[in-house]
């Protein structure tokens, strides 16, 4: 069933996305042809990579932003009855949209860096050696490094995973918390983000931050890792817990 899911959400994701791509391809290629092109200035050529950097950001801001559009409205709007009614546990739902949406950001990146090889191949072959040497110095340094310390390379492997998921759990459980009032949803759910940031920011300044460089400094950074692992990850654990409850005993659908 997830996998059904999966699919219906990343059509309705793609009709969006699969525009803008498009629109990202030409631009490029129009800049990589303009790029030499007899006119005063390179004003053709200035034109197109401004239209191109804006459907580049539009791509990568869209695929973010349907994140929040594709789990609200579907979940608590009048679709809802629609999406409730489908043989699929609170958790399907949760995994399916969680899924496509890394799928689709996963797109907008690589749309991004094929569209920028498309530009770089018009400024000649040095611009491939001088990449080459950036890619082959990281991971040089990165390879030096795994095998000095590979118990660090573990631990920032799994800091990546459970990061990974973190922001947009936390983004659904705001959104959950959001439609749990009955007048002025979207009002109360902008502030439930805005007021959380603070939040954050300042347990991050005056709490987190200065024990993760106490331990880091006085105990082992390997310490401090850990704990950025074990709280990342209490936090995936309870955000998407924390969805599904609210799924499952507190929907509030509204048309």
């Amino acid at each position: 069933m997830v996998g059904k899911l999966i699919k219906h959400e990343l059509i309705a994701i793609g009709r969006v996305l699969a525009f803008i791509a498009i629109a990202a391809f030409l631009f490029s290629i129009l800049s990589r042809f303009s790029m030499h092109a007899s006119n005063e200035n390179g004003t053709l050529y200035i034109i197109m990579i401004s239209f191109f950097t804006m459907t580049i950001l539009a791509l990568d801001i869209a695929a973010w932003a349907l994140c929040f559009v594709r789990f609200a409205k579907p979940l608590f709007s009048g679709e809802g009855y629609m999406t409730f009614s489908l043989p699929a546990t609170p958790s399907q739902i949760i995994w399916s949209k969680m899924i496509a949406t890394f799928i689709s950001m996963i797109f907008a990146a690589i749309i991004s860096i094929v569209c920028l090889l498309i530009i770089f191949s018009g400024f000649g072959s040095y611009i491939w050696g001088d990449i080459a040497n950036f890619f082959g110095g990281f991971f040089e340094h990165l390879f030096s490094f795994a095998s000095s310390s590979p118990l660090m390379i573990i631990e920032i492997v799994l800091l990546g995973i459970v990061s990974l998921p973190m922001t947009l759990l936390f983004s659904y459980l705001l959104l959950s918390l959001g439609q749990l009032f009955t007048k002025s949803r979207k009002r109360w759910t902008v502030l439930l983000f805005f007021g959380s940031g603070f939040v954050i920011n300042l347990l991050s300044s005056y709490v987190f931050n200065p024990i993760l460089m106490a331990t880091s400094q006085n105990v082992s950074p390997h310490l401090s890792v850990w704990i950025m692992i074990i709280f990342y990850a209490a936090v995936d654990v309870g955000c998407f817990f924390g969805v599904r409850y609210i799924l499952s005993h507190k929907l509030n659908l509204l048309t």
